[in-house]
């Protein structure tokens, strides 16, 4: 009994506390009347304010609209509107391997590095010729199949090691490799920026042919490129200023040009036993060039030194003398180089590998015997000298001369080094590796190692297709060549030249024949054409007639209709005997007087311009 009246008295509290909390709380319907909140969104004159994120879509629920009049930026305004419908996709980072997400709507996207694919960039793919060369040492090249992976191959003179990755020598003497001892201080050996990944858009390799047209060099040290503006014009020749000694072996690819008097006119690259790359510019400046390699001190004879004849001069065929643009010549050798530990090959690249590795590196390499300061003597030894590649836009813009495609700058923008006078022609090479590659030309430049002027090179990239490659190291003249073209020193013809697909002949004039070089006329008959006989009286005798020309440079008379034609041709040399014995002078029987003026040719035959 005394359970149930505790119970009771229970339930009674209980029902009086529920009552007492009614006094407290009010209805819900009740409250939003008692607390109601003025909304700044959607108020009066609401529309004339600014755009505000929190106020348009924090405080109230928004539109797109509303949220990109508040951006005023249509990217940001997706951004947030990614998020803001669904929430973020990509808080999770749901990318692997450094991919960068992009939330959507109900979705997200990955961006995914170099070397990495799928939604998420969770596979890993083949490495890219671009990213540490394939790791390749030399060549590198995507596979035409469905992995798409690199294949990686070498110069000529190396074969691939088993690891499908290294080069490995196939001959005692490869290129671009110094097999001599290095001294400390030689600076053969700069820094290797071998892990290069580029991403850089490089233009593509030429695409020019065989011309039949031929431009001919016409350029002295002294002339300039032009710029087509008639201004002032830089140095052509380039050189070596403040540069190092390099030493026998050190820089094992350099040739030197000879002219008719023995002495060094320009450099070249030993591509391989045949042929010396040189500048276009250097092949008008001297009537005979021989080679030479293995030389170092030019005041010594060593004995790596070899002297090399000429065979043939190969110019591009679209050279411009005024501009330098394709600066760059072949000449094929008649007798080939012998390799040795100081006489070695500068390897040739592929363009690909040429412009996405080689020249991304820091800096190349270039040497010669060019003048050690401007104006200067030639340098007794052979110096090498580190120079910088130069951003293309940093180059173009320190000159007012065209930089073109086929062209780079090098060099240093304060620094009194550079190429000068005598060292045209000569090797850029870049390290690989420890392997040198040919990468320019000596071509030109504004002065020797001005303060803001940079060495102008011929970028060896532009010429460099597969076919002229294959060409190039297979000792074949490349279709872009020509042959030592007749209007370049009349193909080094002592008289006549004529263009023919291997090369040039020297035709002779009447009474001549070709001598056993094939170049020069020898006599064959005792009075020569063209050739003064000094010792040889003059003398006033008819050598044939019917018609003549004019000598007497004293006024003539008009001749009149029914003029006598009857003339005679004599040669006459006046007070100075044989000075031109081929004259003729066409005589009127009538007033015995000279009128006209002509030419010998042979026994029988006069040259002169209509009578009138």
């Amino acid at each position: 009994m005394a359970g149930r009246l505790r119970l009771l008295l229970l339930c009674a509290a209980l029902a009086s506390e529920l009552r007492a909390e009614e006094g407290i709380f009010i209805k819900k319907e009740n409250a939003d009347k008692f607390l109601e909140r003025t909304k700044r969104a959607n108020s009066f004159l609401e529309e004339l304010k600014k755009g505000n994120i929190e106020r348009e879509c924090n405080e109230e629920r928004c539109s797109k609209e509303e949220a990109r009049e508040a951006f005023e930026d249509q990217e940001k305004t997706e951004e947030f509107w990614n998020i803001y419908v669904d929430g973020n996709q990509c808080s999770s980072n749901p990318c692997h391997y450094g991919g960068h997400c992009k939330d959507g709507i109900g979705s997200y996207t990955c961006s995914c590095l170099d070397g990495y694919q799928g939604k998420n960039c969770e596979f890993v793919i083949p490495k890219y010729c671009k990213i540490n060369n394939g790791d390749c040492e030399q060549f590198c090249s995507i596979k035409k199949s469905v992995q798409k992976d690199v294949l990686c191959s070498c110069a000529k003179g190396y074969v691939l090691a088993e690891d499908g990755k290294r080069c490995v020598p196939s001959v005692k003497y490869p290129c671009g490799r110094v097999v001599v001892t290095r001294k400390k201080r030689s600076v053969i050996l700069p820094t290797d920026n071998s892990n290069v990944t580029s991403d850089q858009d490089v233009p593509p390799t030429n695409g020019t042919s065989l011309e039949e047209d031929i431009v001919t060099t016409t350029e002295t040290s002294t002339l300039r490129p032009g710029n087509g503006t008639g201004s002032k014009t830089p140095y052509v020749d380039t050189r070596i200023v403040g540069g190092d000694e390099c030493l026998l072996g050190e820089c094992p690819w350099q040739a030197v040009l000879l002219n008719e008097a023995g002495e060094e006119f320009c450099g070249g690259t030993i591509l391989n036993e045949n042929f010396i790359l040189t500048a276009a510019h250097c092949m008008n400046q001297s009537k005979e060039i021989k080679v030479v390699v293995g030389e170092v001190d030019r005041e010594k004879k060593e004995h790596s030194e070899t002297m090399h004849t000429v065979d043939k001069i190969l110019v591009h065929s679209k050279y411009i003398a005024e501009t330098y643009d394709n600066d760059i010549a072949l000449i094929k050798l008649k007798e080939p180089i012998t390799f040795s530990e100081y006489v070695v090959a500068a390897c040739l690249p592929e363009a690909d590998f040429a412009n996405e590795v080689l020249m991304n590196q820091r800096s190349g390499m270039v040497s010669g015997f060019g003048r050690e300061f401007e104006g200067g003597r030639l340098s007794k030894k052979l110096k090498v000298l580190e120079v910088p590649y130069v951003d293309r836009n940093t180059c173009k813009q320190s000159t007012n001369f065209v930089i073109t495609e086929n062209m780079f700058c090098a060099g240093y923008e304060t620094e009194q080094k550079d190429a000068c006078q005598g060292d045209s022609g000569g090797p850029h090479v870049t390290r690989y590796k420890d392997t040198y590659f040919v990468t320019g030309i000596v071509s030109w430049g504004e002065g020797c190692a001005k303060k803001g002027k940079y060495g102008v090179y011929t970028k060896l990239s532009r010429f460099l297709r597969a076919p002229d490659h294959k060409a190039l190291s297979t000792a074949v003249p490349v279709e872009w060549f020509i042959p030592n073209a007749c209007k370049v020193n009349n193909g080094n013809c002592e008289q006549f030249c004529k263009t023919e697909d291997e090369g040039v002949i020297c035709p002779c004039a009447a009474g001549y024949a070709l001598g056993n070089d094939n170049k020069t006329c020898v006599p064959v008959v005792k009075f020569l054409h063209g050739k003064l006989q000094r010792n040889h009286e003059a003398s006033r005798e008819k050598v044939t007639g019917t018609t003549a020309s004019p000598d007497d440079c004293r006024e003539n008379e008009e001749t009149t209709e029914g003029q006598s034609s009857h003339v005679e041709v004599t040669g006459e040399a006046g007070s100075l005997p044989s000075v031109s014995p081929w004259q003729a002078v066409l005589l009127v029987d009538e007033y015995d007087e000279w009128f006209w003026g002509g030419t010998v040719l042979n026994e029988y035959f006069t040259f002169w311009s209509s009578l009138r």
